[in-house]
């Protein structure tokens, strides 16, 4: 099993580390303790993080650029993606493309402020209905789409590559 630093994971997801750990320090976000994460001791910022995990930090980063908080960011990627499963998707994975369509992650706000997600395949260019349901429903006021697979490819490749 792969395990990536701090320092791998936020190159690998586009971000400044500093920028990371100080979404670390403040509690935004944290190193998740699913098989594979180790949060050292030592000042409580070394780590080895998982593929998963360091996915869903990639998902979580690109919210952020897109406008979302940071701790909603956190919650949806890790929460909707990298430590989920949803029918034939095991956690941190795409959609099989071929048979499902690209995948997507929605970052969604409730009425009173409140974050969720919701993940799907979808084959089609507008997969609004997906996110914010039928006509009439009871429906988010806001949300953040992104497809994933160009930024789960992208932070694949990235840690891969050794860094």
């Amino acid at each position: 099993m792969s395990e990536f630093s701090i320092g791998q994971v936020a190159r690998a997801s586009g971000m400044n580390e500093a920028t990371f750990r100080g979404y670390l320090h403040r509690g935004y976000w944290r190193i998740m303790t699913h098989k594979g994460d180790a949060k050292s001791q030592s000042e409580g910022m070394q780590a080895n993080i998982s593929m998963a995990s360091a996915l869903g930090f990639a998902v979580a980063a690109e919210f952020v650029r897109r406008g979302a908080k940071p701790s909603d960011a956190f919650h949806v990627a890790m929460g909707w993606f990298a430590h989920s499963a949803m029918g034939q998707r095991r956690p941190a994975e795409l959609f099989d493309q071929t048979k499902y369509g690209d995948t997507y992650l929605a970052l969604l706000t409730s009425p009173d402020g409140t974050p969720t997600g919701r993940i799907f395949a979808a084959v089609c260019d507008d997969p609004l209905s997906e996110v914010f349901g039928p006509r009439g429903s009871q429906s988010p006021y806001a949300a953040i789409l992104l497809r994933l697979n160009p930024i789960v490819e992208h932070a694949a490749r990235q840690l891969a590559g050794g860094m």
